[in-house]
């Protein structure tokens, strides 16, 4: 396993954002690992919400969405900055760039 960077909790499972971008979905009540989701390496935080795993990546300057249902990552959306943080809710994503 490579380092994590960070953890969320929603759908019935822990998430864990490792640096090289990989998701780890682990079952809540087994400590099972469910399913390992690639995205880009630089990954910097993740979030649970809105029927969804969302990861910012601060080196590809991108937030990925990763659907539960399936264990799959879709397209990275470019962001045109630095992310250091995501948050969800009040129906929304919420990223704070740097400088911002």
């Amino acid at each position: 396993m490579d380092r994590p960077v960070a953890i969320g909790i929603g759908s019935g499972s822990v998430w864990v954002l490792q640096v090289n971008g990989v998701v780890l979905r682990v079952d809540l009540a087994t400590s099972r690992v469910l399913a390992r989701i690639g995205t880009a390496s630089g990954a910097t935080s993740i979030a649970v919400g809105e029927d969804s795993v969302w990861v910012v990546n601060r080196l590809k300057e991108t937030l990925t969405r990763v659907d539960p249902a399936t264990n799959q990552a879709a397209a990275p959306i470019d962001l045109g900055g630095k992310p250091s943080s995501v948050a969800v809710g009040e129906g929304a994503v919420w990223v704070r760039l740097d400088g911002s």
